[in-house]
């Protein structure tokens, strides 16, 4: 796998199953990031800054030119990466999740309120989260293709 370290929450727990004591601070900084990426590219696109947590009532509020490329992006990587297959098979086999898929409206839509989910999971119980990388690096792309001079403040995992 191209990054065993931001799978072993998941897949790696020398004990055996899922390690919510990991999980949950991921998850909970992963869709905040996520969170934040999408304002910035609301705050370029709109020139004003957006509220609230939903991840997908955030991207909903982006330029149709903007959502084709994220989505022509995050596409593109998942396509890449061969690690999908075995990810996709083990979230089939182990979870209830038995139509699993990498496709960005269904995963917006499961994973947009995981930040208070998975915040507030000791009172409210988990949520649901996938695709938080190839997201992260397909609005990174288009935040430095719409300003580049932000290119040093993105930062993209190779």
């Amino acid at each position: 796998m191209k990054d065993r370290g931001r799978l072993y929450c998941f897949f790696g727990n020398p004990g055996g199953g899922i390690d919510m004591d990991m999980v949950n601070p991921y998850v909970t900084n992963a869709a905040f990031s996520l969170d934040l990426y999408l304002k910035v590219l609301l705050f370029v696109e709109q020139g004003r800054w957006s509220g609230g947590h939903g991840l997908l009532g955030l991207f909903a509020g982006l330029s149709k030119r903007s959502k084709a490329a994220i989505r022509t992006r995050f596409d593109l990587l998942v396509a890449e990466n061969p690690d999908y297959i075995f990810i996709r098979h083990h979230i089939r086999s182990e979870t209830s999740l038995k139509e699993f898929e990498w496709d960005l409206d269904v995963l917006l839509g499961n994973s947009s309120s995981a930040f208070v989910d998975f915040r507030y999971s000791f009172d409210r119980g988990v949520g649901w989260f996938a695709g938080f990388w190839e997201l992260k690096e397909a609005l990174a792309s288009r935040i430095v293709e719409l300003r580049p001079e932000m290119g040093s403040l993105v930062v993209n995992e190779g």
